[in-house]
């Protein structure tokens, strides 16, 4: 379809499948590919865009030149622009027969409970280092349940052990972008920032007036996690009726 159509740009999601299929598409058309990109930008042709490196320490700006540019894209990074385009968006038809293969699927096992996913949630309590350890995250996850969201973690925490990886919200996390996003004992750091700033309400509970999360929080509340966050349960029981 590519060779068809010749089209300048072809973007992915960052899936598991689309950086599969993203470099074997570039490798096909001789071409180059950007992964895990955070943005794009087009000036006079080219393509430039934003990816992470070094574990999300640095942010590089990759030019892209040649035809297609072939990229992915973090999921819950890019927002969708009530715009109208110029033209209508014409759709492709692909019909293709399945590849003979000498691997076969035999089942599939899950072990436990499937819980929310994060990056679909529409409700994350997220904890950090402020946390003081798991066993604290008790109040985090009873805070969650009442209001039907899930747990989420900063990258301190999941370092240290305290919450899985799958947890972990940021630049070498998972992206989300929920209606509320409420971070408890959480600095704020850019990484982390770069992972929930899509968030449509963000509150912040952090007992540090100059934590650098405050800067681009909707609402800030400046005290003691393990005070605010069990009254703030308690109003939502009773704002949710479950009492």
């Amino acid at each position: 379809m590519a060779k068809k159509i010749s089209p300048s740009f072809i973007l992915l999601p960052a899936t598991s499948t689309g950086k599969d299929l993203a470099p074997r598409l570039a490798i096909h058309l001789n071409t180059v590919v950007a992964a895990e990109c955070t943005e794009l930008e087009i000036r006079n042709d080219e393509l430039i865009a934003t990816r992470p490196a070094y574990a999300g320490k640095v942010l590089l700006k990759v030019k892209m030149k040649g035809n297609p540019k072939v990229a992915t894209l973090r999921p819950n990074v890019f927002t969708a622009k009530e715009v109208t385009p110029p033209i209508s968006p014409r759709v492709e038809s692909l019909s293709f027969e399945k590849q003979v293969t000498r691997m076969t699927v035999k089942e599939f096992v899950t072990h436990g409970a499937r819980k929310q996913d994060l990056t679909e949630a529409g409700v994350i309590v997220s904890g950090g280092r402020g946390m003081g350890g798991p066993e604290n995250y008790k109040i985090l996850e009873d805070l969650a349940n009442v209001m039907g969201g899930v747990v989420g973690a900063s990258r301190a925490s999941v370092d240290a052990g305290w919450r899985p990886h799958s947890d972990q919200v940021g630049q070498t996390g998972r992206t989300v972008s929920p209606t509320l996003y409420i971070a408890c004992g959480i600095s704020g750091a850019i990484q982390h920032r770069v992972g929930m700033i899509n968030s449509k309400v963000i509150v912040a509970i952090n007992k540090d007036p100059e934590a650098p999360i405050f800067g681009f929080a909707d609402y800030g509340i400046v005290g003691d996690v393990f005070e605010v966050v069990p009254a703030l349960t308690q109003e939502m029981r009773k704002y949710f009726g479950k009492n």
